[in-house]
């Protein structure tokens, strides 16, 4: 016999996160974190489509765009301190022998 939505949550879900002493939230919020913190781990959206169970990747996409501004931003940051750490010190602050090949 299994359970219901509603007993689920009350005898597994509401005593699970009282145990492990953070606010009870629905399945959906679980859902929407775990995706979410896939995002923003860098996970592939073609990965997350999976694990979401999306059929296509453009509804992973309009549900969780929002996600990758922050990953984009990380990108960027990870960019420049590759360069930061690699270009010597007269080239990193632009691209200017790319117009004028040495």
């Amino acid at each position: 016999m299994g359970l219901d939505k509603r007993s689920l949550v009350r005898h597994v879900l509401k005593p699970a996160c009282q145990k492990a002493g953070v606010l009870q939230i629905g399945f959906h919020g679980l859902r929407h974190s775990y995706i979410s913190l896939l995002a923003n781990q860098g996970e592939s959206i073609k990965t997350i489509q999976a694990l979401a169970g999306h059929s296509e990747e453009r509804t992973t996409l309009r549900i969780y765009t929002h996600l990758y501004d922050d990953s984009k931003r990380k990108a960027v940051d990870r960019l420049n301190d590759f360069a930061t750490t690699v270009l010597p010190r007269d080239k990193k602050a632009g691209l200017s022998d790319i117009d004028n090949p040495v």
